[in-house]
């Protein structure tokens, strides 16, 4: 029987129990776990003290005994120690027998490769054979080989795919290797197998050249001999170099010998070094490699300290997407990229739909159901959930959101975290959050706790704030949001942390406190885009029937109307309004659905969607569409036949006129309400139709005078903004250049003051408004034609940019020119009405009484 204990083997047998027990990194309390497997597979006890001893975690005076190795080798599936040692020839007497050159060692330095590359496989979130290779990894590592450098690092947060890039490319250039094609030696091997080497005393170099098959000096000259070596390299690619499952000690000196390695080989030409690790840790250590003066440090973004991988570019998730799915419809990749370009998140949204990995499943609410899920997960598992919960909050509650790099003063929370410490080290381990040192001396000693990512802040910020409420979602929630982040950029998000946890907890009828959130028109859309869709996929989610009758009663008609403001109704917000289709709702609430939808097939000149609402709108009795001071059935059948086929329907123009002698005068019509806005917009915009500007303007005026006129409430509303945008447009008509100019400047002064905070769809129509007015005013209108155009193309509304062209062809034709800009006005026009359906005609009348 064996007696004599080959650390190399030793090493190796430590390794497989790591992987066969499915740890990715062996941890305290990952021995307790190790413990129970060996017992329950081999019925030998080998307690948790011993298994603590043999990976570092406690003191250890002597080698482990030979029942222990025994039962190891048990557990790994070998009959003992000396099968598996046999299996494993490794000692200095078969080394000097051995041929020692660059290709025994390469073989040597394959085998602990291999077995690294298989470990990175097998916790990959994604199967790795559908992941894909990193083109920074190619690139930097070539820099590298080219220069003469010794070492490089990779640094990005947890989650970055720092590992899967390495393997990918370790993985080739093994393959190249056992081609012929290349020479180069590969030993790559994970941080966490370093452990017991640093505990045990042990020196670095003397475990490399064990892994390498060899133990001394003489054994390995093959290293330094030229004619063997042929210009290849020896790449030591050092995956994980951080310090979390070290004690400090343990990784300052592990950090002490790979500096030294460094510092060695800094003329060694065919030595490379590649060092990855987490952000933090090369914020924390970066100082420790100014002594040497061989690395290449590439890549480092000036924005994001500490990073030199980048995100997913559109390619890679376009190649990720259809390696994980070749039968995926082509979406815009560039759109699903801005959420999935982190591949951490990614990965969470492949385990969720792995069964039938499809982007359908993606709406403005994913991501945030993904994370939280995610973040809460890592928080609740465990006996530590208590502690780290409360760590989590006392973070964030220290933490500037607005300034991110700044972080929590470490200093400041020392009592609180030594409290919980237990909590706050798994914290750390699980990339949630990082210490960053910033200490420049001894009196200026500064060390801040930060969150790897704005979303895992701004989701622990949520949770803080629940807390202080109660976990309830009231007006005082409200009303403390609206304050503290009245001027912050993270304002919406910290709100839709909030939204989710309140669906979530089943506090759906709570959510009516929204409507006294106050938001830039941009944000009132993004917000209700994802309010839409998360009560949407919740309710279907779970089969959630009171969800699903949320909006059934009158009880909830504040918060419906929330999602019928004017600025909201462009293309992007389909999919909303369709989602609302899905709840048990009366047929008043889908006619209004429905008339939101025709209104933006309209102004998105999507005559097939606009016939299809129409023909929804005629589908509804009588007496439901009376319900409406507006018939919105009639308008939109009018704006069809307008667009498709030229006609000027009379009947809705004949009952919008009646209104004018008539005007609404029940509390429901004079109401206050985005719904009314909405419907009253539809009627000023069909009038318009009817190419009579007098009788258009009678009827704003009569709607101003009796519904609401935002101009003498000094207020400054999406409603007012769309009211100014159709009487600009008839008093251009008019040729009534004096009311253009008043109703632009007004506008225009009112945007500035507000901070340009229109929506992409007010933009296009501001834009078009200044096209009038440079019309009138004889001024170059080319460069404001072109940000219309960039404009409608994003937001949808190609009804502007149409009505725009038409403009400018009478004016052209008027002037009996024929310029370049009448011949690119044309073609354009050409165009989209081809494109689009529309009648050819449109122009002429639509402009017939331009003067």
């Amino acid at each position: 029987m064996t007696t004599h204990l080959s650390h190399h083997n030793f090493d190796l047998l430590k390794s497989k129990v790591q992987f066969l027990s499915g740890l990715e990194n062996v941890t305290a309390a990952d021995c307790k776990i190790i413990s129970c497997l060996i017992l329950k597979k081999t019925k030998y006890n080998i307690s948790e003290t011993t298994i603590k001893r043999i990976y570092g975690f406690a003191e250890s005076r002597f080698n482990p005994s030979q029942f222990t190795l025994e039962a190891l080798c048990i557990y790994c599936n070998y009959n003992g120690w000396d099968d598996f040692c046999n299996q494993h020839i490794y000692n200095a007497a078969s080394a000097n027998e051995e041929e020692v050159n660059w290709l025994a060692l390469q073989r040597n330095a394959s085998k602990t490769t291999k077995f690294t590359i298989e470990a990175i496989k097998n916790r990959s979130g994604i199967p790795y054979n559908k992941t894909i290779k990193r083109q920074f990894i190619n690139d930097y590592i070539k820099a590298l080989r080219e220069s003469d450098n010794t070492g490089t690092v990779i640094a990005a947060p947890a989650g970055y795919g720092k590992s899967i890039g390495l393997g990918h490319w370790v993985e080739e250039q093994v393959e190249l290797n056992e081609s012929k094609a290349n020479n180069d030696i590969i030993l790559f091997f994970s941080t966490s197998a370093m452990a017991n080497v640093i505990h045990s005393g042990r020196d670095i170099n003397d475990w490399l050249l064990g892994l390498l098959g060899y133990t001394t000096d003489n054994d390995i000259k093959a290293l330094w001999d030229d004619k063997q070596r042929k210009g290849s390299k020896f790449y030591l690619v050092i995956d994980g170099f951080d310090p979390y499952t070290f004690k400090p000690e343990s990784y300052a000196m592990l950090m002490r010998q790979i500096i030294d390695l460094l510092a060695l080989n800094q003329h060694t030409p065919w030595m490379k070094i590649i060092l990855s690790m987490r952000r933090s840790t090369w914020l924390n250590y970066k100082h420790e490699f100014d002594v040497v003066d061989n690395m290449l440090l590439n890549g480092f973004f000036a924005d994001e300290p500490g990073i030199n991988v980048p995100l997913l570019s559109p390619a890679d998730v376009k190649t990720l997407c259809i390696n994980l799915n070749q039968h995926l419809n082509r979406p815009n990749y560039t759109h699903i990229a801005s959420d999935f370009n982190n591949p951490l998140f990614f990965q969470l949204y492949y385990k969720k739909y792995k069964e039938n990995f499809m982007l359908s499943n993606v709406n403005n609410g994913t991501m945030y159901e993904l994370i939280y899920s995610y973040f809460l997960s890592k928080i609740s598992i465990g006996s530590l959930a208590a502690d780290k919960l409360s760590v989590i909050r006392e973070i964030a509650s220290h933490t500037d959101i607005d300034n991110p790099n700044k972080g929590a003063d470490k200093f400041a929370l020392y009592n609180f975290i030594k409290k919980h410490n237990s909590g706050y080290q798994e914290l750390l381990l699980n990339g949630l959050i990082a210490e960053i040192n910033n200490t420049d001396s001894l009196n200026d000693y500064q060390v801040t706790i930060n969150f790897t990512n704005q979303q895992f802040s701004s989701l622990s910020l949520a949770l803080c704030l629940l807390n202080d409420h109660n976990n309830i979602f009231d007006s005082s929630l409200i009303e403390e949001i609206n304050l503290r982040f009245s001027q912050s950029k993270h304002k919406l998000t910290i709100l839709k942390w909030c939204i989710l946890h309140a669906i979530k907890t089943g506090q759906q009828n709570n959510l009516l406190n929204l409507t006294a959130c106050s938001f830039s028109p941009a944000d009132k859309f993004e917000l209700a885009s994802y309010l839409g869709d998360a009560f949407s996929k919740e309710s279907l989610a779970h089969d959630n029937d009171i969800l699903l009758q949320y909006f059934k009663t009158d009880a909830n008609d504040e918060l419906f109307d929330y999602f019928f403001a004017p600025e909201l109704l462009n293309k992007d917000y389909q999919n909303t309004l369709k989602n609302l289709l899905r709840f048990d709702i009366p047929d008043n609430k889908k006619i209004l659905i429905y008339t939101a939808l025709g209104i933006i097939a309209a102004t998105s000149l999507d005559i097939d969607e606009l016939y299809i609402y129409m023909v929804k709108l005629k589908s509804f009795s009588t007496i439901d569409i009376m319900y409406f001071n507006i018939n919105p059935s009639e308008c939109i059948d009018t704006i069809y036949h307008y667009l498709k086929y030229g006609i000027i329907k009379k009947e809705a123009l004949t009952t919008l006129t009646h209104l004018c002698f008539s005007p609404p005068a029940g509390s429901q019509e004079l109401k206050d309400c985005a719904q009314n806005d909405m419907l009253y917009l539809l009627g000023m915009y069909t009038m318009s139709i009817g190419n009579n500007p007098k009788k258009t303007l009678r009827f704003i005026n009569t709607i101003k005078n009796t519904y609401k006129n935002d101009d003498l409430s000094g207020q400054n509303t999406a409603y007012d903004f769309f009211v100014k945008m159709i009487m600009t447009d008839t008093y251009f008509r008019m040729g009534d250049h004096h009311m253009v100019t008043a109703l632009y400047y007004t506008v225009l002064n009112s945007n500035q003051k507000q901070g340009n905070s229109l929506s992409l769809f007010m933009e296009s129509f501001f834009h078009s408004a200044n096209i009038k007015y440079l019309l009138i005013t004889e001024s170059p209108i080319v460069k404001e034609m072109e940000l219309l155009k960039a404009s409608t193309e994003i937001s949808g509304s190609k009804l502007a940019w149409l009505v725009v062209l038409a403009g400018v062809l009478k004016k052209e034709e008027s002037a009996n020119t024929n310029t370049r800009l009448y011949i690119q006005a044309y073609n354009d026009y050409k165009k989209v009405s081809y494109q689009c359906g529309v009648n050819s005609g449109f122009h002429n009348i639509h402009y017939q009484l331009t003067k």
